[in-house]
């Protein structure tokens, strides 16, 4: 299954599992599927796609949304996936190391997620950021807090269209007939025909 937005940090990624496409709601998390397809897109192809790892998952995701939205409860519920793991370091040859101790792997890729919310947020209080597209619940990673589109090449032109038309039918009477940039099918680029979803 294509994707609309992909290359964000791991965390902003799976916000983003979830967007509309063509009009309807698509969650890939959904099924096992497309549990094995986010992960070897984000990395983890070594971890075996199961049912159990796909519901910590949409907990983690949960977790994320609600703590970018400072939802009621979220750091509760950020810190209840950050505590099924423990980082333990060590001095080894001279170095320090650091690994991850986990009571149930399965939730190994949900807390690795949380975790680089954490990291992310630590950076850029508020650089995990939603699309400014009204139809668009996709989010991005921007720590210069400048960035306003998921993506220029689709939201952006979408806003851009509709400035546009909203001044040409400010300053002149529309035809009859005569539909607003949003009135019919998206641009021809994929990422224009996709925007997020909730």
């Amino acid at each position: 299954m294509q994707r609309p937005l992909t290359g964000e940090p791991l965390a902003v990624d799976l916000l983003n599992t979830c967007w509309r496409q063509d009009g309807r709601e698509v969650d890939l998390l959904v099924d096992v599927d497309g549990l094995a397809q986010w992960l070897r897109e984000s990395g983890q192809a070594d971890v075996a796609a199961s049912e159990p790892v796909r519901a910590a998952l949409v907990q983690a995701r949960a977790a994320v949304r609600g703590a970018v939205e400072a939802a009621p409860g979220a750091e509760d519920a950020v810190n209840g996936v950050l505590a099924r793991g423990v980082i333990v370091r060590t001095l080894r040859a001279g170095g320090a190391r650091e690994r991850v101790l986990f009571a149930d792997e399965d939730w190994a890729p949900a807390w690795r997620a949380v975790d680089d919310y954490v990291t992310l947020t630590t950076a850029a209080p508020d650089g995990v950021r939603q699309c400014d597209q009204p139809e668009c619940v996709l989010y991005f990673f921007d720590p210069s807090r400048r960035r306003r589109w998921c993506s220029m090449a689709g939201c952006g032109n979408r806003a851009k269209a509709r400035r546009h038309y909203a001044r040409w039918a400010a300053s002149s009477p529309a035809p009859p007939g005569t539909a607003s940039p949003d009135a019919g099918p998206s641009a021809s680029t994929a990422s224009d025909d996709v925007a997020g979803s909730r």
